[in-house]
């Protein structure tokens, strides 16, 4: 009998020392949500999860991946590093950029702007369909919170959540000569792997 829980003792002990050196030294590390896209080269990032998982998207090999969140992520077909951080690249190759249809929407629908070119049916495409039913030309002002558009516009900062399934943009837009930061994008994955902006909240009232 003492020989059966010297045995059961000793089990205990080699597993619980093999779970503890996969944790301290085999486990992937768990990083910050800033820390979780950095990367060097296109090695660094890996696809986690597939579509339909409550957490998807491109990572740096070392995060610790777990399942969590709304179950509507969109999963890439691959990542590449791009400036230091791991990019979605869909079926289409293109790199996915939640800041470049907040800037292609500024652009369609803000005249005022450097380079802009306003064409509100393009605009309307970079919509969900749920901002697209309350999109309209007239509108356009009430969503903007503005009457006048601004000189130029620059994003301040661009926040993705840790399921990678949106990314608020954070807008400032120039008005006599000052800066302020005046819209807060929310842009989530679509079908197909293209990014939609879901909502506009104005920061300047």
């Amino acid at each position: 009998m003492k020989k059966i829980i010297i045995l059961a003792v000793v089990a205990v002990l080699v597993a619980t020392g093999g779970y503890l050196a996969y944790q301290n030294f085999l486990a992937p590390v768990r990083v910050g949500d800033e820390e979780a896209r950095a990367c060097v080269v296109d090695e660094d990032c890996i696809v986690f999860g597939r579509d339909g998982d409550c957490n998807c998207g491109c990572f740096n090999k070392n995060v610790k991946w777990e399942r969590g969140g709304d179950c509507f992520c969109a999963a890439p077909a691959a990542c590449r590093c791009v400036d230091g951080q791991c990019e979605a690249v869909f079926s289409d190759g293109v790199v996915s950029d939640p800041e470049k249809v907040v800037r292609e929407y500024l652009l369609s629908t803000l005249g005022t702007l450097p380079g802009a070119s306003v064409d509100y049916r393009a605009a309307r495409d970079l919509l969900t369909p749920e901002f697209q039913s309350r999109f309209d030309t007239s509108s356009v002002p009430q969503i903007y919170c503005v009457q006048d558009g601004p000189a130029d516009i620059r994003i301040s900062e661009s926040s993705p959540n840790s399921e990678m399934n949106w990314t608020l943009v954070t807008v400032e837009a120039e008005y006599g000569g000052g800066w302020q930061e005046m819209w807060r994008f929310k842009v989530v994955p679509v079908e197909g792997g293209e990014w939609r902006i879901l909502n506009i909240d104005c920061l300047n009232n």
